[in-house]
């Protein structure tokens, strides 16, 4: 009986390689080539935390939506996020969560009105994502 091969491939990161590279981004590029995660780094970009913050934030709130409990989690566990001088500081996520739902609509230049259907997220808030992502984080998106 001849010998098989059983062949399996990893496609975490390929929608990021292929929007990176088409787009010719720099940080998106930089992001797949050091093995980061996307939406750590895009939730670092963003509101200028750290990495570090970003993780024991989303370690602590992890996929809660609701506003009070996010706040209240986050002045128990995560209280230095409050005094980090970020540039945004979702209200219904965590940072990561944030940024992951940013990663997987706005890298197709998903509309306002869209974006806020699908996060839930109000208005004000989800155009500041959509600033922060496309002029702060990956400017050559538009492009």
């Amino acid at each position: 009986m001849p010998e098989r091969v059983l062949i399996e491939f990893d496609k975490a990161g390929a929608e990021w390689f292929i929007v990176g590279f088409m787009a010719g981004d720099e940080q998106m590029i930089k992001v797949f080539n050091e093995g980061k995660s996307p939406h750590v780094v895009t939730g670092m970009l963003c509101t200028g935390a750290s990495e570090e913050l970003v993780l024991k934030e989303h370690k602590a709130v992890g996929a809660i939506t609701d506003p009070t409990l996010i706040e209240s989690i986050r002045r128990s566990q995560v209280p230095e996020i409050f005094s980090a001088d970020l540039l945004f500081l979702p209200r219904i996520f965590s940072i990561r969560q944030c940024f992951k739902k940013a990663n997987h609509g706005l890298n197709y230049y998903m509309k306002a009105r869209r974006f806020i259907e699908e996060t839930e997220m109000d208005e004000r808030d989800c155009k500041r994502v959509i600033d922060l992502y496309l002029k702060q984080a990956y400017v050559n998106i538009p492009l």
